[in-house]
């Protein structure tokens, strides 16, 4: 139920953008706009936000999410016929895909603080693996150190007082 919540929210968010822009632009159509959107929101949702999110973080997915959706903006094969641009419109629909996709970049930001603070989208064990997770057990910092050892009953993988 989660994915569907967060696929509704981003699919509004990236068609209100891709609406407004396709219109700024002049080449606007409730059609397009709606299309647009679904066509990003499924390959942002699964590119950026299940894979890109949990492996590298979220700079790294938002700016992704933004050079996938700059290249299918651009791109003539998602509607034939509808986004190739002509020689006149050239530049002004370079000048719309940069747009849009700097302002869903912007927006899967915080999007993807949504996925990871409501917890739809789980983070892999390589950006908590430095800190606890058996990390700085792995490197002997435990021995030699009294107390626990760091395998007490009351060791979480937390930081301990002598760490911060």
């Amino acid at each position: 139920m989660r994915h569907v919540l967060a696929l509704v929210y981003k699919y509004v968010f990236i068609t209100a953008i891709v609406a407004v822009t396709t219109w700024w632009a002049g080449g606007a159509t409730i059609t397009r706009a709606l299309w647009l959107g679904l066509v990003i929101t499924a390959a942002l949702y699964i590119l950026g936000d299940l894979v890109m999110l949990r492996y590298f973080g979220n700079w790294v997915a938002a700016i992704a999410d933004a050079a996938v959706a700059f290249l299918i903006l651009r791109s003539g094969t998602v509607m034939p016929g509808t986004l190739t641009p002509s020689p006149s419109s050239s530049a002004m629909s370079m000048v719309m895909s940069l747009v849009a996709a700097v302002a869903i970049g912007i927006a899967e930001y915080f999007f993807h603080q949504y996925l990871l603070n409501s917890h739809t989208v789980p983070v892999a064990a390589m950006d908590g693996g430095n800190r606890g997770s058996g990390a700085s057990g792995a490197r002997g910092e435990d021995s030699g150190r009294g107390g626990s050892g760091g395998s007490g009953e009351g060791d979480k993988g937390g930081p301990r007082h002598e760490d911060l």
